[in-house]
């Protein structure tokens, strides 16, 4: 058994707006997908920001501050 809870959450659009959804087929389970993919993109976003942070944060004490993708492409043009 599934006990998952839900909450409802209700936005207003310009009716315009909500025509086109209509008019284009656009189901309440596409929008909860699109919801869902873009509170997945923020979370990503936030830990790869926080990567970035913790990456300078090292580069800097420790005086390596070539960006990675330099210090890659310096590597397979010397052959390493």
């Amino acid at each position: 058994m599934n006990m998952r809870t839900e909450e409802v959450v209700a936005i207003r659009v310009p009716k315009r707006l909500k025509d086109e959804l209509k008019e284009l087929e656009i189901s309440p389970s596409e929008l909860r997908a699109q919801i869902a993919k873009l509170v997945k993109q923020k979370k990503l976003k936030g830990v790869l920001d926080e990567i970035d942070r913790f990456r300078r944060k090292i580069a800097k004490s420790s005086g390596v501050t070539a960006p990675s993708a330099e210090s890659i492409r310096w590597d397979r043009e010397h052959g390493h």
